[in-house]
């Protein structure tokens, strides 16, 4: 990136380019402040201007997201697998409470004429099966409660989304001063779709209401800068290996 504080030549473009050259515009807030407003409230902050710090963070959430929600669908194939077994579990109660009630059938006409050893033998069997469907139905019902505990809070939440408005959120905060609004007609919100569409123009739209109306408030001055420079450290490092 061979560009100073300005916006990159034309083939590096992207989506978020635009909206931060609105930023840049606006003579009201919240509008992207000046390079040495920012370093002066930040004095420790690595600062390359704001086309090249949204490259930083959208890299690192790019490398983030791609493996960000496994364990999400991981719990949800959990709750699928589990709901799964639970029928499993009443249809192998149910084929052994049968099984018990047509053998019954059978051993009282053989039994009949049979010697008291085979009574001995029958009621065995017949106690086995009993305390197999006991244990059947014990397990089910360990089952259903993990199932209900699994599903008490609802829907697992998608992480990836979060994190990505959360960490705009930061450098929203680094750039205008303002912590980002959770209105949803506010410039951030289009701020955090340009940045979705920047990752990739292969990729779908997305709503981000959610995250946004929920998102954790801004992380403290200290935070944001040794968070910042890392990302910028880590991404630079990345790059520079790629040319390598």
């Amino acid at each position: 990136m061979d560009w100073a504080s300005g916006p990159p030549p034309s083939r590096w473009r992207l989506p978020i380019d635009e909206e931060l050259t609105r930023l840049v515009r606006r003579t009201r807030a919240p509008a992207i402040r000046s390079d040495s407003a920012i370093v002066a409230e930040f004095p420790s902050l690595t600062w390359d201007g704001p086309y090249r710090a949204v490259r930083y963070v959208l890299f690192d959430l790019y490398r983030k997201s791609e493996g960000m929600d496994s364990h999400i669908a991981l719990l949800r194939k959990i709750l699928k697998q589990t709901e799964a077994h639970i029928v499993l579990l009443s249809d192998v109660s149910e084929s052994i409470r049968t099984y018990i009630g047509d053998e019954h059938k059978s051993w009282l006409i053989l039994l009949a004429r049979s010697p008291a050893s085979q009574w001995t033998e029958w009621w065995s069997a017949t106690k086995s099966l009993q305390a197999a469907v006991t244990n059947v139905e014990r397990l089910k019902q360990l089952t259903e409660d993990a199932l209900r505990e699994l599903k008490k809070n609802g829907r697992p939440p998608n992480r990836s989304k979060s994190l990505f408005v959360e960490r705009l959120a930061d450098l929203w905060r680094i750039m205008t001063g303002d912590d980002a609004s959770r209105d949803l007609a506010a410039p951030f919100a289009s701020f955090v779709s340009a940045a979705w569409a920047s990752l990739s123009k292969d990729l779908p739209e997305m709503s981000w209401a959610s995250q946004i109306r929920r998102r954790k408030d801004t992380s403290s001055a200290e935070q944001l800068v040794y968070w910042f420079d890392e990302r910028r450290e880590l991404a630079i490092l990345r790059l520079s290996s790629r040319e390598n």
